[in-house]
């Protein structure tokens, strides 16, 4: 277990101000209220952009009313100068949650992306396995588990560095 030592009696006071979140076995205090100060009323792409607490995670914010034109790296930058601290991770949610995706779809879809990259020799239906899981009402993620063949582990990690991103056929970026 980790130890933090804060600098100064102020710094001290305002982690207490936050909300806590359990973190490897710990509690951590994210500044979820500041960074919703930070960027209430900021402008991205020309529109005003609205910020508030995720529901869902604590340690998270939420912004919406983003143009959808706007790539990622355009609204970080923004974000980035707006936020007086460092931002550990961003990702961008397009379009509006499909209610009952196909998930025999989305598991071929996955696995024709996948095969290029195993060896000719593995048949294609014993080196890999897909399954995607229904997703729980106007969710806007699904989640999949890809299994591998225990000696394609280089293979697999191709694979996987390879589709990081892409956009699966009737599906958005993931």
């Amino acid at each position: 277990m980790g130890r933090i030592t804060f600098l100064t009696p102020e710094a001290a006071k305002r982690a207490s101000e936050f909300n806590p979140v359990e973190f490897n076995g710990g509690w951590l205090k994210p500044d979820v209220d500041f960074i919703v100060d930070d960027f209430s009323n900021l402008v991205i792409g020309g529109k005003y952009a609205r910020c508030e607490a995720s529901i869902k995670y604590p340690d998270s914010v939420v912004i919406s009313g983003l143009d959808k034109g706007l790539s990622e790296a355009e609204i970080l930058d923004v974000l980035s100068i707006a936020a007086d601290r460092k931002i550990l991770d961003f990702f961008l949610v397009r379009g509006e949650a499909v209610a009952n995706p196909p998930c025999g779809a989305c598991e071929a879809a996955l696995l024709r992306e996948i095969f290029p990259f195993m060896p000719k020799r593995a048949l294609h239906g014993s080196c890999v396995g897909v399954e995607v899981f229904q997703p729980e009402a106007k969710e806007s993620f699904m989640t999949a588990l890809v299994m591998f063949e225990g000696s394609l582990h280089l293979e697999a990690a191709k694979a996987l560095e390879q589709i990081e991103g892409k956009v699966l056929s009737g599906c958005l970026s993931w």
